[in-house]
């Protein structure tokens, strides 16, 4: 992309046999995207029909436009379409000189197809029609308005102006996104450590209403067998349950047979025989 004023050279993929009259046409390469700590924008370029944030992409097999709509192979490929719009508006939003509508989306796929069209308000274009497609927008923007573009765009970029974090230095912005997306795969595994340590009150304030099984409230299991045996001096068990003791002790046959009653101070049971406080 031929222009002048901004910053010199251009990433790869920028759509290099394009021309543009460079004393109306203004380019920025690899602008910091605004509010996006790491992220960058490929192209925004500033001309009489308004600012452009330009996405330079490759795609595979063949793309083209019917309907209003982007096809790759095909098949729909809306999806290609949300970057080159979240882009414009995180740029028009922080632009004072100039209104929000006059900051335009551009997806410009690097292939030799000629392709020239919108889908989903997005300026599609391929590498030999992007000067034409920019160049037959209607004019909005006048010189003056296109010089306080201009002037914002340098200052907002060199100083990182944009972006709510600290500055970042231009060339320590490749790296840190390079530790940034190796870092990603370290949020959902946090994310999940966060939920377990919640989830363990929630399920011992839980356990303390309704009892470790549910069946009933803790304070009334936690009782004791003193005051299970002040309503039920033998004990309370299910029935047909067998009293478990050790050679030569009598067993308890005369405790109560009250399975709910038994299901509430299960813990009470020690000795797993079916019958609590036995005696």
């Amino acid at each position: 992309m031929s222009t002048s004023g901004g910053h010199p050279g251009a990433p790869d993929g920028t759509p290099s046999r394009v021309t543009l009259p460079p004393h109306e046409w203004t380019a920025f390469h690899d602008v910091q995207w605004p509010g996006v700590r790491w992220g960058s924008l490929d192209h925004v370029v500033v001309g009489p029909p308004g600012v452009f944030v330009v996405d330079s992409s490759h795609l595979s097999g063949t793309v083209g436009l019917r309907d209003g709509r982007l096809l790759q192979d095909g098949r729909p490929a809306d999806d290609l379409l949300s970057g080159p719009v979240a882009a414009a508006l995180a740029v028009g939003e922080r632009l004072r000189a100039v209104d929000v509508a006059h900051v335009v989306p551009v997806l410009c796929l690097a292939t030799d197809q000629p392709l020239a069209g919108t889908a989903g308000g997005v300026l599609v274009c391929s590498t030999p029609t992007l000067a034409t497609t920019l160049l037959a927008r209607p004019p909005v923007l006048d010189a003056e308005r296109r010089r306080l573009v201009v002037a914002e765009l340098r200052v907002l970029d060199r100083n990182d102006g944009w972006s709510p974090y600290e500055a970042i230095p231009r060339h320590e912005r490749g790296r840190r996104r390079w530790l940034w997306s190796r870092r990603r795969g370290l949020v959902p595994l946090l994310f999940l450590a966060g939920v377990l340590v919640l989830l363990r009150p929630a399920a011992a304030l839980y356990d303390d209403l309704v009892g470790p099984s549910g069946t009933g409230p803790r304070g009334t299991a936690d009782a004791g067998c003193a005051e299970l045996n002040a309503t039920h001096p033998h004990g309370v068990g299910r029935g047909g349950a067998r009293d478990l003791v050790a050679d030569g002790e009598q067993p308890v046959t005369t405790y109560a047979v009250d399975p709910q009653v038994y299901g509430v101070h299960e813990r009470l049971d020690t000795d797993g025989d079916g019958i609590a406080c036995e005696r």
